[in-house]
Formats: C-alpha cells, structure tokens, sequence
C-alpha cells in the first residue's frame, strides 16, 4: 500500500491542515490492523460503510472507510509540516 497522492483540503475552518491521501491499492481489515502503530485506533464496523479512526501520538487523525482506496489526515496545528512529513514517512514504513 503507497501512496500515489496527498493533496490539501480547502475547508471553511481557516488554519485547518487537512488532506486527502490516496494509495495504490483499498483498505482492508489487514492494512487497518497496520495502522494502529500510529496511535489509538477506532473501528466503526456496524456502520454501513466500515470506517475507522486513528488518533495519533502526535495529534494527527487519520479517517477512513474499509474498501477505499483513500483516507483524510488532519494534521494537528502545532508543526502541521512535520507532522505531515512524519505520516508520509510512517506509512512507508508500515506499509
């Protein structure tokens, strides 16, 4: 799983740092199991589309759905920059 594109969300909260990832391939129950290395995971999986979250150590959230091939990352305000650094380097990392 890599990622083939992140690009910024226009948002109406000025300062917020969010952007949509997309990877080569969906997630599923493996690749969601992966990412709880990031931080404290929820797992949604009674909703219609099975999503999950992950809080990260760093204040970094990552949302998603099961079958996707993409996420949302809102990068906290405090070093947005190198948190987004961080996310993309981890993601090689575990995936």
């Amino acid at each position: 799983m890599r990622i083939i594109s992140g690009k910024k969300i226009e948002n109406c909260f000025e300062n917020e740092f969010i952007y949509k990832y997309t990877f080569d391939t969906v997630w599923t129950n493996e690749t969601i199991e992966r990412v709880k290395m990031l931080g404290h995971i929820k797992i949604y999986d009674s909703f219609p589309r099975p999503m999950f979250q992950v809080k990260c150590y760093d204040g970094t959230t990552i949302k998603g759905v099961r079958g996707t091939d993409e996420c949302r990352v809102v990068f906290p305000r405090d070093g947005p920059s190198e948190a987004k650094n961080n996310f993309e380097k981890r993601c090689e990392e575990i995936f």
